[in-house]
């Protein structure tokens, strides 16, 4: 078992909200509590998570070379962010030099003050979208797709959507981690720079027909995509990983006690491979475990 140190990124739309998850500045737009990427790479005491699992990856349940599949953030919207597509597994592959794609699934811990985010494209096509990118209008391309506090909201690769103000959300993304920009609002950063926009490839990538996959997900709720497990559940006791690969429990609410070292929201505990730790104290977590689908691709 690891304990992760969280990594705070401040964002354009960032929110002092985030500081109740670690952040460490009322701009925090993302504080990433399991990341093991280039650029994002949670520390362990002296060392990281990224190169514990490049010195013995069979230890996470992986194979030579292969990187730890999930992050897992926490995410606090201020602004409406960029509407956005993640590649497909194929387009991943063959632009992008990486194994697969990038889906992901938001649990709303607080609801958008609107009571919806943008998700799924309305007509379907391709074609609307460009129409509404030369228009910088997309309010009638995009669904207002309506999300409550507790919904788990899962996108797949390959569909528009943005996250809108107000949302405060656990987010679980695959580790490819790559963001496809349609359109940033027009906003600058703090030099004066729009951000950079990746239409082409963005519009190639691009599924119009995907639908979103909406369920409650109170506490003891389980839910099962492609690439990842989460299991929503309250902690006291014990704490287990009865799968094959390294899990991440991350706190949602309440505090533990760890190793003599305390945890508390925002924070992640790696689980090894059919690990169970002792824990005192009580949390409300979300368990999320990799499924190393991508084996099996040609």
């Amino acid at each position: 078992m690891y304990i992760l140190k969280p990594i705070s990124m401040d964002k354009i739309w960032g929110d002092e909200r985030l500081q109740a998850y670690g952040a460490t500045s009322k701009h925090t737009g993302i504080v990433y509590s399991c990341a093991a990427i280039e650029g994002i790479d949670n520390p362990i005491g002296q060392t990281t998570l990224r190169s514990l699992i490049q010195k013995d990856p069979a230890a996470f349940g992986l194979l030579p070379n292969e990187e730890y599949p999930i992050m897992v953030s926490f995410d606090a919207a201020k602004f409406d962010v960029s509407i956005q597509v993640h590649p497909t597994d194929g387009f991943a592959q063959d632009h992008e030099n990486k194994p697969y794609g990038k889906c992901e699934a938001w649990y709303f811990i607080e609801a958008p003050k609107e009571g919806w985010v943008y998700a799924e494209n309305v007509e379907g096509t391709k074609e609307s979208i460009q129409a509404a990118i030369e228009k910088k209008d997309f309010h009638h391309v995009l669904k207002k797709y309506p999300v409550k506090t507790n919904d788990l909201l899962f996108t797949p690769a390959g569909t528009v959507h943005a996250l809108t103000h107000g949302a405060l959300i656990y987010e679980i993304q695959q580790s490819t981690n790559i963001t496809y920009r349609l359109y940033d609002h027009d906003r600058k950063d703090a030099k004066g720079n729009k951000r950079e926009l990746h239409i082409e490839k963005a519009l190639a990538t691009m599924i119009p027909t995907n639908k979103e996959i909406k369920q409650t997900f109170s506490t003891g709720r389980h839910a099962a995509f492609y690439a990842f497990d989460l299991i929503h559940k309250h902690v006291q006791d014990r704490v287990s990983n009865p799968s094959e690969i390294a899990a991440v429990c991350t706190i949602l609410s309440g505090r533990i006690l760890v190793d003599n070292t305390l945890v508390e929201p925002g924070t992640s505990l790696l689980l090894m491979p059919k690990e169970t730790i002792s824990i005192d104290g009580h949390a409300d977590c979300i368990l999320a475990t990799p499924n190393p689908y991508w084996r099996e691709m040609e």
